[in-house]
């Protein structure tokens, strides 16, 4: 049920639009005592549209949005293996080098975010499956 006297949310959690993904990332929001509680921002690549120009201004509203309208202290970044956006396991090879590449970009991400708001916690996730289940590492 909806609590529209609810305008605060704690959290941003950016994902990526992908629907493979979709169930495990509300699970895992779900865990955390999220849902209800975070705004979310679903678009292809995610943390990647903090790094190109041509979407860096949609993203940046994103959280500007959420940290003026609803008092957002944090933004999650949700990066996922074989992200189409980055053309997929195919392109980056599904191993070290795949996740060196979203690692970095979750890393650069949560700097473009952190020098505009520099008071934003930012969490990067790295969603990978793991058999029948979905793994979140949490990037350092």
């Amino acid at each position: 049920m909806i609590n529209m006297a609810q305008h605060t949310m704690t959290h941003l959690t950016v994902a990526c639009m992908d629907g493979r993904f979709f169930d495990e990332v509300y699970q895992y929001l779900n865990y955390r005592g999220l849902v209800g509680h975070t705004d979310v921002f679903f678009v292809a690549g995610a943390q990647n549209n903090f790094l190109q120009p041509e979407s860096l201004e949609l993203a940046m509203k994103q959280v500007t949005l959420s940290a003026k309208l609803h008092e957002m202290k944090t933004v999650i970044l949700i990066a996922h293996w074989d992200c189409g956006a980055y053309g997929g396991n195919k392109v980056l090879g599904g191993g070290e080098e795949e996740k060196a590449k979203y690692t970095d970009d979750l890393r650069a991400a949560a700097k473009v975010i952190n020098n505009n708001f520099p008071e934003i916690n930012v969490e990067l996730l790295l969603a990978k499956p793991e058999g029948e289940k979905v793994n979140f590492e949490t990037i350092v």
